[in-house]
């Protein structure tokens, strides 16, 4: 074995026998910030669990969650993975100028999946055809960015699948963001995360608008480190700016009063919890201008919303994933004049809840 091969193990090995030995020394966490989610609980064992094998299963989960220096570990091994030549990890492009771009495995798509889609939002659509109905299907940043990507990354079927989508969908007017983000010279996408900027997404509405981008941005952080560097944890790549817009309009979100821009979130971890707080079931915004629009979406029209405000009455958002009400009864009720359907083109593939647009 080669002296620097035996070091790197030797440090491997150190690393795993220190944490290990930690492990009942160390109080067990809840959650972790970095990766967004919760983490494995110490499993109970009994003799059904045991023999099932189900017992180590979780005991696996538990010490890979609750190792001491797991974050640290991380970030060494994306190091060391990208000093042997490799330009993916987790999941995540290793672009050039620190970029780090969501990598999506063609092989995983669900094609059924997607025709049922578009058939719910064509259904939905249809039902309420004397709205004006807008379609918006967000690139990914790998597909606006090629310049930033690897040698190896393919794309282009997402290129053909997101042209395919927007042909199966009818009664509805198609925007594609894409026109203006080519045409933007600020950034359009976060380095560390897979949302668009506050550039990006003025130019989305731009798009759809017609209107010229006479909108002032501010930032409110320059520490931001989004889910994709929760991925990797490399410790040298830079922190992403947020913007967000001057006036910090009241909503309501699920029943509460609230803000347009929820400024302790710049406090967290995930900044882009900046815009409304996050996700929730529905949101409603009394704007200045005329009109109800109804905006179907995921999280990408968080930090879209705010330009919309000067344009429409009322504003209503809706994340399927939290909202159980009729649809179709909604938009008689709220006399809903344009419905917008916004997604990011990973998260339209694969959400199984735009069924709920069908009922």
């Amino acid at each position: 074995m080669k002296k620097e091969n035996l070091i790197t193990v030797s440090m491997f090995c150190l690393l795993l026998a220190v944490g290990g030995i930690s492990i009942p020394l160390v109080k067990d966490r809840a959650f972790s910030e970095n990766e967004n989610r919760v983490l494995a609980k110490k499993p109970k064992i009994n003799q059904e669990t045991l023999l099932s094998g189900q017992f180590m299963n979780d005991y696996d989960d538990y010490v890979s969650d609750q190792f001491p220096i797991r974050d640290a570990c991380m970030g060494v091994a994306t190091g060391y993975k990208r000093m042997l030549g490799m330009r993916d990890v987790n999941g995540v492009y290793l672009g050039k100028d620190g970029y780090l771009m969501t990598k999506t495995d063609y092989t995983s798509v669900d094609s059924e999946r997607i025709k049922k889609n578009i058939k719910y939002i064509n259904e939905f659509f249809a039902k309420n055809i004397d709205t004006q109905n807008y379609f918006m299907l967000v690139p990914e940043a790998s597909m606006m960015q090629g310049d930033k990507l690897p040698s190896h990354a393919y794309v282009e079927w997402e290129w053909e699948l997101l042209t395919d989508i927007r042909k199966g969908i009818s009664n509805a007017r198609i925007v594609c963001p894409e026109n203006s983000l080519t045409k933007t010279k600020e950034q359009i996408y976060y380095k560390t995360d897979h949302h668009w900027t506050g550039y990006g997404a003025l130019a989305a509405y731009e798009e759809m608008s017609g209107n010229g981008g006479d909108v002032d941005l501010i930032p409110v952080s320059k520490d931001f480190r989004g889910s994709l560097y929760s991925k990797v944890l490399s410790p040298d790549i830079e922190s992403d700016e947020i913007l967000i817009g001057t006036e910090n309009t009241p909503i309501i979100a699920d029943g509460k009063e609230t803000f347009l821009y929820d400024m302790d979130a710049l406090n967290k971890k995930d900044k882009y919890l900046v815009f409304q707080g996050g996700n929730h079931g529905r949101v409603d915004i009394t704007g200045k201008g005329k009109g109800n629009i109804l905006i179907i979406k995921d999280s990408f029209a968080n930090s879209f919303v705010p330009f919309l405000i000067e344009d429409y009455g009322k504003i209503i958002m809706i994340d399927l994933r939290y909202y159980m009400g009729n649809m179709n009864e909604l938009c008689k009720k709220e006399k809903i004049s344009h419905i917008l359907v916004l997604y990011q083109i990973t998260n339209f593939i694969s959400d199984e809840n735009i069924i709920k647009l069908g009922l």
